[in-house]
């Protein structure tokens, strides 16, 4: 279940299968935003990457890049993402994840401007998602940093 699909454990996965039965919540949960959840996927490897530079977090980058690639992020939102920078080229919905994901990694709140602004690009349910999966990655950053866990070469 933990195992990737080469059949190997890797990742967060090699340290939090240390407790398991929170190893497999986790990955229940992930497995929730990866395929039953409200937001498209765009949005959500999006707001993955946004939150994977936010919390320098070069393994969530190194898997995720290919990932929101493939599954239509625009290459000006990447780059975005990567530079931590404002693009006038984004879409407004994209520029709203990242921002989302940079305030609360950052701030750990939304001011209420831009609140209002997801609220209305989203909607109630998909922001409640969008907030949960960047406090899901950042608690996966902080469990690969705490072990020092890298992307394999």
């Amino acid at each position: 279940m933990l195992a990737g699909a080469r059949g190997k454990v890797h990742g967060p996965s090699q340290v939090l299968i240390r407790i398991p039965k929170f190893a497999a919540l986790n990955f229940a949960l992930g497995g929730y935003f990866r395929g039953g959840g409200l937001l498209q996927d765009s949005d959500l490897e999006l707001a993955i990457l946004a939150t994977s530079q936010a919390c320098e977090a070069k393994f969530i980058w190194t898997v995720h890049e290919p990932r929101a690639l493939k599954v239509g992020v625009r290459s000006e939102a990447v780059d975005a993402a990567r530079l931590g920078a404002r693009n006038a080229l984004l879409e407004p919905r994209e520029q709203t994840i990242l921002n989302v994901a940079r305030s609360l990694v950052k701030d750990h709140k939304l001011d209420d401007s831009l609140y209002s602004r997801a609220l209305q690009i989203f909607g109630e349910q998909p922001l409640v998602e969008l907030v949960a999966i960047v406090g899901f990655y950042t608690l996966i950053a902080i469990v690969l940093g705490g072990f020092a866990v890298e992307p394999s070469s």
